[in-house]
C-alpha cells in the first residue's frame, strides 16, 4: 500500500440493535434540526414578508431513520452477536455521541460496560 491508498476497511462491528439505538438517536436529532430550521425560516418570512425566504422541505421520521441507518451501514459491520476477536480487533462506539466523540471513543480503546459482562461470562 503506497502512502497515497487510504485503508477502506476501517469498519468497525456494532451489533444490530446497537445500530438501531445509534440510527433513533441520530434520527431524532436530525428531525429536531430539520423542524427548527423551517421554524426559523417561518419566522425570517414573517418579519421580511416582501422577500421570499426558502426553506428546506419538511423531513419525516422514516426519511431521517433511513439516511441515519444509511450512514451507519456504511460505516460499520452489522451483526447478530459479537464475538472476541471482533471485540479486540475493533472497539464498539459509543450510542449517541457525535462523530468526534465516537472517534476519541476509539482512541481510548474502552470496552462499554455491557460488553465486559457479556465477554466475562
Amino acid at each position: 500500500m503506497t502512502k497515497f491508498q487510504v485503508n477502506t476497511d476501517r469498519r468497525q462491528y456494532i451489533t444490530f440493535s446497537q445500530l438501531m439505538a445509534t440510527a433513533n438517536k441520530e434520527a431524532s436529532a436530525m428531525l429536531k434540526k430539520n423542524r427548527k430550521v423551517i421554524a426559523m425560516a417561518q419566522e425570517r418570512q414573517k418579519q421580511h414578508p416582501t422577500v421570499i425566504i426558502l426553506a428546506p422541505r419538511k423531513l419525516t421520521w422514516g426519511e431521517c431513520l433511513s439516511a441515519a441507518m444509511k450512514e451507519l451501514y456504511s460505516e460499520n459491520h452489522v451483526v447478530a452477536e459479537l464475538d472476541r476477536d471482533m471485540v479486540t480487533q475493533h472497539v464498539l462506539p459509543q450510542v449517541g455521541r457525535t462523530e468526534r466523540g465516537r472517534n476519541a471513543a476509539v482512541g481510548s480503546a474502552k470496552l462499554p460496560q455491557e460488553l465486559y459482562w457479556r465477554l466475562k461470562q
